[in-house]
Order: C-alpha cells, then structure tokens, then sequence
C-alpha cells in the first residue's frame, strides 16, 4: 500500500486514426518524465513511420516501420526501458488509455 507521501507514475496514450501520443507522468507532482509521438501509423507512404521522444531532456527522432498502433506501443515500451538503463526514475506503475472513436458520433441515432 502506498503512503500518502509517495508517487504514482501514470503511462498514458492517445491514440488517433494514425498517430499515437504518449506522456509519462509523475503524480501528484505532474512532472512530466518522457513523452512522444509516434506518426504515420499504418499509412502507405514512401516516408516511414516516425517517433518523436523526448525523455531526460534529449530529443530524438526514431525513423521505424510501423504497421499499426500495436507495434507502436511495443516501441514505445522498448523506448522507455532503454531510458530506464540511465534514469531509474523513467517507470511505470499503471498506464491510461484515452480513446474516442468518431463514429460514434457520426452515426444517426
């Protein structure tokens, strides 16, 4: 059980049609810990698929073929371990999903 006193850190992800956004977060301090992007999803294109992160106050830019939202969130996990080897404090306790899918509302009902 945790004390009043200590930090949760939260994973969380939002996923678009092509894009799959991530921030890890220290709470309740809401310091933010790593974060990123991963773009061009699942797209056809000549460009490969791309992953903007940032964590320990270095950026990087990952090229990496990218079929669909699973293998970014594997990528995103390697990603975090790797930063992990150097900061101890880049972990996750739980991890949150935001999702809204726009049929929803596109649907006559």
């Amino acid at each position: 059980m945790r004390s009043e006193n200590s930090s949760v850190n939260i994973l969380v992800f939002n996923c678009g049609s092509s894009s799959l956004k991530y921030k890890l977060i220290k709470m309740p301090q809401e310091q933010e810990l790593a974060a990123g992007e991963a773009q061009r999803l699942g797209i056809k294109t000549q460009d490969s698929s791309l992953i903007a992160h940032v964590a320990r106050s270095t950026e990087r830019s990952i090229a990496v073929h990218l079929p669909d939202h699973a293998a970014a969130f594997k990528k995103v996990i390697e990603l975090l371990r790797e930063d992990r080897r150097h900061d101890k404090s880049i972990f996750f306790d739980v991890f949150a999903h935001r999702y809204v899918h726009p049929e929803i509302f596109s649907r006559g009902r």
